[in-house]
């Protein structure tokens, strides 16, 4: 499962809204940064196989450490552990809020196991080392693997959208709403029995962060009643679509490098890459400039 997964981000943020939209999406996609890191490294093996089923490209065959249910159930455990006596050592929330929170970056890490079982096929492990995979195989079908992710997603913005708290203008009301449409429409760039020129999906990324930053404005007037609640919902936005570009940079390129090498064409793929890049980073760039501006504005009006 691809977007899908940070519907769960955006329900567990009922639970704490003072934990970083961002965390969540970084940890319910923990377990896919880990993946490419680990097949780098040979202690993971994948395949790129087109047209291997009709909604993923990926044959999977053996990843006994990421995405395993005992492997999944340790990473969970790990996480809660780092954050609650680490990460949240010297923060001056109380015992409850470190651990309420611990426990919210645990399930999303566990999560990611749960809502891929769901689509993959049977290649998912129970316990390393003991040759029983399941899967219920819904990658099978390209239509419900589309709408499963949709309505995982939308679920989850649903539930955001009536427990996070927003600003009365416009751009805070509904940038987090343009936000879920891109993310909808990047996942018909992932859900594909083809390797894309798959780099496309790190330039969409990339695009992606820059207009949200935009539509979260870098609001021009932070002062105000609203003041809080719209930081509090440019944050969120701001933190998932770093996240969303970090999820795509790191868990698509270097396998895509491993993996396109051998195809034909990868001097093409290499173009796509600088030209995609510089697009995005050149986005990103004007937003980050627009937001600074607006910034200088705020604090100069005062």
């Amino acid at each position: 499962m691809y977007v899908g997964h940070f519907g769960v981000s955006l329900a567990l943020k009922k639970y704490d809204q003072s934990l970083s939209l961002g965390l969540l999406f970084f940890a319910v996609q923990f377990v896919d940064f880990l993946t490419p890191i680990s097949i780098f490294l040979g202690i993971e093996n994948a395949r790129i196989v087109p047209n291997f089923v009709e909604a993923s490209y990926l044959d999977l065959y053996d990843m006994p450490i990421t995405h395993s249910l005992l492997g999944a159930f340790i990473w969970a455990i790990a996480t809660y552990f780092v954050f609650r006596y680490f990460v949240l050592r010297s923060s001056s929330d109380t015992d409850a809020e470190k651990l309420r929170a611990s426990l919210l970056m645990g399930i999303a890490v566990f999560s990611h196991y749960i809502l891929d079982f769901l689509v993959h096929i049977p290649d998912l492990l129970i316990i390393p080392g003991i040759d029983f995979k399941i899967g219920l195989g819904l990658w099978n079908y390209y239509l419900p693997s589309i709408l499963i992710e949709a309505v995982f997603l939308l679920g989850g913005f649903l539930v955001y959208n009536q427990t996070t708290p927003t600003g009365s203008d416009v751009r805070s009301k509904y940038g987090m709403h343009v936000f879920i449409v891109v993310l909808l429409l990047v996942n018909f760039m992932l859900v594909t029995p083809h390797p894309l020129p798959g780099v496309d999906i790190l330039g969409a990324s990339l695009i992606l962060a820059a207009l949200s930053a935009f539509l979260s404005e870098f609001l021009p007037d932070i002062s105000g009643q609203d003041a809080l609640t719209k930081e509090l919902t440019r944050r969120n936005i701001l933190d998932a679509s770093l996240v969303v570009i970090f999820s795509y940079a790191a868990g698509y390129l270097i396998p895509m490098f491993v993996g396109y090498a051998a195809i034909p064409g990868f001097d093409t793929f290499i173009h796509e890459l600088v030209f995609l890049l510089a697009l995005g980073i050149g986005l990103l760039t004007a937003g980050i400039t627009s937001y600074l501006v607006a910034v200088y504005r705020s604090s100069t009006s005062g």
